[in-house]
């Protein structure tokens, strides 16, 4: 389904996790919130790369509630927050070579120890890695060394999707790779969650702000002006 530009994949979280666990080459899946909506109908560049991945999934409960304006409703949200802590718990075992970049120590130790796993790498980017071809090269190289069958990207939009591009045409094994934003701090207790009862009524991004006022408010301002535009447009 094809909103702001932007053509959803409205399938089952089952569906998805099918796709995850069987990886055919670069298998990448993306979480677009109203922040990536905003931001990707602004920079065309990174738009017209995105549009190549695999599964573009909507994490927003907001842009399913206001699709039903358009001809046919998202009736499929997927968080990557939630899908990354189903698939730690769920579906990797301890065997399994997962890499994260992003992160720190502290949570890729927590990682480690409460799921027990034994192939768990990392690497922490410096700010402003992406535009440093040597870090570039530094993910590159140890990627490729490691060969993971489950790649987390966790540096948020856009570098986590420019990332994405820069590994895509580089990487010659079958990986299942995730743009997943904070979601490995919301599973190692680094940042808080959000109560069910705000997830219920759909104010996780209420919850997010009382935590964050500063950092969040000039931020989802921004996003409110810039998706009213495209939704009237």
């Amino acid at each position: 389904m094809k909103l702001f530009n932007i053509p959803f994949d409205d399938i089952s979280f089952r569906d998805v996790i099918k796709k995850v666990i069987s990886p055919k080459g670069f298998n990448l899946f993306v979480f677009t919130n109203i922040n990536m909506v905003v931001g990707l109908n602004k920079n065309k560049k990174i738009l017209k790369e995105f549009l190549k991945s695999n599964l573009i999934l909507c994490d927003s409960k907001i842009i399913s509630l206001l699709s039903i304006f358009f001809a046919k409703r998202i009736k499929n949200v997927v968080p990557g927050s939630f899908l990354t802590e189903y698939l730690f718990k769920n579906v990797f075992t301890k065997n399994d070579e997962i890499f994260i970049v992003g992160s720190d120590f502290k949570s890729i130790n927590n990682l480690t120890k409460t799921y027990g796993l034994k192939n768990l790498n990392f690497f922490i980017p410096s700010f402003g890695f992406i535009n440093q071809q040597s870090e570039l090269q530094d993910i590159l190289f140890l990627v490729k060394k490691v060969k993971p069958k489950y790649l987390f990207l966790a540096v948020g939009f856009p570098q986590q999707e420019k990332l994405a591009f820069f590994l895509s045409s580089k990487l010659n094994f079958d990986v299942s790779v995730f743009c997943v934003g904070a979601a490995i701090d919301f599973l190692t207790g680094k940042k808080k969650r959000a109560p069910l009862i705000f997830r219920y009524f759909h104010l996780e991004w209420f919850f997010r702000i009382l935590q964050e006022p500063k950092r969040l408010i000039p931020r989802y301002f921004n996003d409110f002006i810039g998706f009213i535009r495209l939704f009237i447009l």
